[in-house]
C-alpha cells in the first residue's frame, strides 16, 4: 500500500491572513455577561403564587441592604456560589432571561421577572461586548483549518483517481 502525503499542506502567513480576512464572521464572539440570579421555580413542588411571594421577600432583603450572594444562598432554589452563573453568551439562556440580563448595566440588579422556569432577580457583574477575534488569537486555529482542508482535498482527489482506475468484478 502506498502512503499518501500532501507535501504542501502548510499554508503561508499570507494564506492564513487572506483566509482570516475573507472569513471574519467565523471568528466573531457574541456579547457575553457574567451574572448571578435568585430563582424561585414554579413547578409541582411550588405553585406560582408561593414562588412570587418568596421572590418578593428576597427582593425586600436586597432592598434592606443584604448582599446579593447572601440572599441567593439563603432564598434561591439554586443556592450555592451566591447564584453565580459564570460567563454566558446571548442565546445560551432562555429568551426571557437573556432579555433582562443583557439589558442590565454591570453591577446592576434587575427587578423581579418571570421566565418559563419561575421568578428571578438577576445581577450582572461584568459584560464583554460582541467582537471579532484578532488574527493573533486565531492564527493557529486558522492554519489548522487550512491544513485540514488541503488534506481533505488531497484525499478526495486520490479517491477520485482510484475510483476511475478501479476494475470492479462480481463477487
Amino acid at each position: 500500500m502506498k502512503a499518501v502525503v500532501f507535501t504542501d499542506a502548510n499554508p503561508s502567513a499570507n494564506e492564513i491572513e487572506d483566509y482570516f480576512n475573507s472569513h471574519r464572521a467565523e471568528f466573531s464572539v457574541p456579547e457575553e455577561v457574567r451574572a448571578a440570579h435568585i430563582v424561585l421555580h414554579v413547578n409541582g413542588q411550588q405553585n406560582r403564587e408561593t414562588a412570587r411571594t418568596r421572590i418578593e421577600e428576597a427582593r425586600e432583603q436586597l432592598q434592606a441592604g443584604k448582599t446579593f450572594d447572601a440572599v441567593a444562598d439563603s432564598c434561591s432554589d439554586c443556592s450555592g456560589d451566591g447564584g453565580d452563573l459564570g460567563w454566558f453568551k446571548r442565546g445560551e439562556m432562555v429568551e426571557a432571561f437573556d432579555d433582562v440580563v443583557f439589558s442590565i448595566d454591570p453591577c446592576g440588579v434587575s427587578d423581579v421577572f418571570e421566565t418559563p422556569f419561575g421568578f428571578h432577580i438577576a445581577q450582572v457583574f461584568e459584560r464583554r461586548p460582541a467582537r471579532v477575534q484578532a488574527l493573533g488569537e486565531v492564527g493557529e486555529q486558522t492554519r489548522r483549518r487550512l491544513v485540514d482542508d488541503r488534506n481533505h482535498q488531497a484525499m478526495e482527489h486520490l479517491l477520485r483517481d482510484l475510483r476511475q482506475r478501479a476494475t470492479i468484478e462480481g463477487v
